[in-house]
């Protein structure tokens, strides 16, 4: 008896562990071709247990990080037009190589 009354007297008095670590959160960026798969992947993520917080970007109008493209007024004609150049656009190089 008195061997128990001191491991709980003991677990009663030891430092109290520390919080546990939050892990940081991941971000996933989700690429689609049309508005109805936007729509598909929002509603699918709407019944997962995770509630993630989602921004749609839309069009190469809201996204082309470009400067010349993001500033023509055309964004559309400009992009197509820079990506059938010789040189394309350096921020499109390497796409290919993302895993589908």
């Amino acid at each position: 008896r008195k061997r128990r009354k001191v491991a709980a007297v003991a677990a009663a008095t030891a430092a109290p562990s520390p919080p546990p670590r939050r892990l940081p959160r991941s971000k996933i960026y989700f690429c689609t071709r049309t508005h109805g798969q936007v729509k598909k992947v929002i509603s699918e993520l709407r019944h997962t247990a995770y509630a993630p917080r989602t921004t749609v970007l839309a069009s190469r109008r809201h996204y082309c990080i470009h400067p010349s493209v993001s500033a023509s007024e055309d964004v559309d004609r400009a992009c197509n037009v820079l990506q059938a150049s010789q040189s394309g656009c350096s921020f499109q190089r390497g796409v290919d190589r993302l895993p589908r």
